[in-house]
């Protein structure tokens, strides 16, 4: 996946799992200016210049886009969570939060005169309603959308609507559960099992999945999504494309369970489904 290359490229949400991995994709690159914008500042050196903004602040973010200079590509994979992870999921407010980080960084991009030419956008399984029960499989990027409201279907069509009247390209990108690196990410599943597991390992507790019946999975890691996201923000025929990005490779939970229990040191223990944010609630101190 090479592509034409060059230009400036702006990751919104450069700490996560999937910002990281396109931040550090694009700086092997040495033909790309790179720069991550995000609320924190890195918590190592990075190559990358680095604009610390809160998107929802759209006084603050505009000045600081307008000193950036000119931008051609956009990498969108900021995400702001409710409190409650999964009943979030369908809450008005967060719909039109995330929808308002997205327009803010559009309206500073636009006053900026940035000259952006492509925006990749970040989806997942909540495009095809996963969150509300079960769907039709395989998904297809041409299946009709969810009846239910959602985020993505809005950023979607502010980023579309934008496009036309702007005169860029979007380009969606859809996986499935994300695997890779960061730090205070709530969508993190590596750093939610190893705490788990370290947890159990101390009390001296089996590692019990805590989940329900088994069901096939896909998974990505974050290096190959890194690669497609930059490959989809350079390849003609990527613009206006929906994507679903998989490695290919399908998993059950309770079958792959005892390898990691082994690989994080723990024993495996039976099937047994709980509530993780319940049973942690008290675990503090451990």
């Amino acid at each position: 996946m090479q592509g034409t290359a060059g230009g400036t490229v702006l990751v919104a949400g450069a700490l996560g799992v999937v910002g990281r991995a396109a931040l550090d994709v694009y700086l092997e690159d040495g033909r790309w200016r790179v720069i991550g914008l995000s609320r924190r500042q890195p918590e190592e050196a990075t190559r990358a210049a680095w604009i610390s903004a809160d998107l929802l602040d759209g006084e603050r973010l505009s000045a600081a886009i307008a000193g950036a200079g000119p931008i051609s590509h956009v990498v969108f994979a900021a995400l702001q969570e409710e409190a409650s992870l999964v009943s979030g999921w369908t809450s008005e407010s967060q719909i039109g939060r995330n929808t308002l980080m997205l327009r803010n960084l559009l309206d500073a991009l636009r006053a900026a005169g940035s000259g952006l030419s492509h925006l990749t956008l970040l989806q997942g399984t909540k495009a095809y309603g996963v969150h509300h029960g079960h769907y039709r499989m395989p998904a297809r990027e041409s299946d009709p959308r969810f009846i239910a409201s959602n985020f993505y279907y809005d950023q979607e069509d502010l980023a579309r609507e934008r496009a036309a009247a702007d005169g860029f390209h979007v380009t969606v990108l859809r996986p499935q559960i994300v695997c890779g690196f960061a730090l205070g990410n709530p969508m993190n599943a590596v750093t939610a099992l190893g705490v788990y597991a370290a947890i159990c390992r101390e009390l001296g507790q089996p590692l019990r999945f805590p989940g329900g019946p088994a069901c096939l999975q896909e998974a990505v890691d974050a290096r190959l999504l890194g690669r497609a996201i930059k490959w989809a923000g350079s390849e003609p025929r990527c613009r206006g494309e929906i994507y679903n990005i998989a490695n290919g490779d399908c998993f059950s939970w309770p079958n792959l369970w005892p390898s990691i229990a082994r690989r994080l040191g723990v024993e495996p223990g039976i099937a047994h489904p709980f509530s993780l944010a319940e049973v942690m609630a008290d675990k503090g101190p451990v």
